[in-house]
């Protein structure tokens, strides 16, 4: 049995993330790049402490890429959880890694968290939720069936 799994945690690159759009007619098959940054601490030999940080590609599809294309911003605080794919570039004759996200959860936004602190207040309060694709679509349809509730009982009272 093989099994290939992989959860990172870490802040959205330096570079923005990247929207491409395969096939304008079927935006299931958009797709978005960005890179992961994670640092990992460690003691050197001379038993000082030291760090590396760690840059991981990581593409999304679909209604996922386009969720990343709207909330993802560079520094952003996340969690990958996904797989990961070996893919071969045959102009350069290289093969390369990148992790296909198959969920991701947003982070706080460390401006609001650093605003809660210096307010004093409880800085769990500014994480952001964390939805599956098919929860925010659920939640969208709800919210127009709520619109159309809305605009039928003012024409009726009207």
């Amino acid at each position: 049995m093989n099994y290939n799994h992989v959860v990172i945690v870490g802040r959205v690159g330096v570079k923005r993330p990247n929207l491409y759009h395969v096939d304008a007619s079927d935006p299931t098959k958009n797709r978005i790049f960005f890179t992961v940054i994670e640092n990992e601490n460690y003691k050197d030999r001379t038993g000082k402490p030291a760090s590396i940080m760690n840059a991981i590609p990581v593409q999304a599809w679909g209604k996922l890429a386009d969720v990343c294309n709207q909330f993802l911003s560079v520094g952003k605080t996340l969690t990958v959880d996904g797989m990961i794919r070996a893919n071969y570039n045959k102009e350069k004759n290289v093969n390369y890694f990148v992790v296909r996200a198959n969920r991701i959860k947003f982070g706080p936004d460390s401006a609001k968290v650093r605003a809660l602190k210096q307010a004093g207040q409880n800085t769990q309060t500014a994480t952001a939720p964390t939805l599956t694709v098919q929860e925010l679509e659920a939640l969208k349809a709800r919210r127009a069936e709520l619109e159309a509730y809305i605009k039928a009982a003012e024409t009726g009272a009207a």
